[in-house]
């Protein structure tokens, strides 16, 4: 098994007095796919915020093992990037120059270096013909990997994915997913997923963490996670199963 990036231990959140994690415990292994799934209003995305450096946690401890700062033998901050779940593209910008936006912020490149990045990552997701394109006229499966470009403008070492597959009809569901993979072996990246979209997530994920109201309910492979007797990670799996579950608490 590879080495933990980020380790968390008895986090606990909340907004106002109201508790939205418990005591959550977490490792996100490196250059690995790891999947935090449930239904919506257990934590998910309050966990990414809080991993991510968004947030901070009401109490516990959050440990990051950088590659960077074993190679320089110094703290350094993990290079992240975030790919947000309303993609967050700026519509007075070009589909270039939402891409190219990161790197004018972090480094004061020549263009001509600035362009061949951008372009590159373009590529990468499909979209160099769309460099000139506004996030109007993109399709929401472009925009989404527009938005995925920008996410990996900088090389990042983690990337976080908000709900990547909310508002895609299946095929395009199915065609980021691969993207989301190819991202991880291009950039020896390791990848956080914050999903409800269980079947595509268990083709996908190296490691999954299905959470129940304010805790984890069940965590595992995607095999292990199968393979589970409990009937609320067999309900999730099944929405079906789900409805009829909610359907018999509304009767009783």
């Amino acid at each position: 098994m590879s080495e933990a990036l980020i380790e968390a231990h008895n986090l606990n959140v909340y907004y106002d007095a109201q508790c939205v994690l418990k005591d959550v415990n977490i490792s996100i292994r490196k250059n690995q796919t790891t999947a935090f799934m449930g239904p919506s209003g257990v934590g998910k995305s309050s966990l990414l915020r809080v991993l991510s450096g968004q947030q901070k946690p009401h109490s516990g401890k959050i440990t990051y093992h950088s590659q960077l700062q074993k190679k320089h033998h110094k703290s350094t901050n993990i290079q992240t990037g975030i790919l947000f779940q309303n993609n967050a593209l700026l519509l007075h910008l070009s589909v270039f120059e939402n891409v190219a936006l990161p790197i004018r912020y972090h480094y004061d490149l020549p263009e001509n270096t600035i362009r061949e990045i951008v372009m590159m990552k373009l590529h990468a997701v499909n979209l160099e013909n769309a460099a000139d394109l506004y996030p109007e006229q993109l399709s929401g499966g472009m925009a989404r990997r527009a938005a995925i470009a920008r996410s990996i403008a900088l090389d990042p070492e983690l990337i976080f994915y908000d709900e990547p597959f909310a508002g895609q009809d299946p095929i395009n569901a199915e065609a980021l997913a691969q993207l989301i993979k190819k991202m991880n072996l291009l950039l020896n990246a390791t990848n956080i997923i914050i999903t409800h979209e269980a079947q595509l997530t268990l083709k996908l994920a190296d490691y999954l963490y299905i959470f129940d109201k304010q805790s984890i309910a069940f965590q595992g492979t995607p095999s292990e996670i199968e393979k589970s007797a409990s009937p609320f990670v067999q309900a999730f799996l099944n929405p079906k199963l789900m409805e009829t579950v909610e359907d018999q608490e509304r009767k009783a």
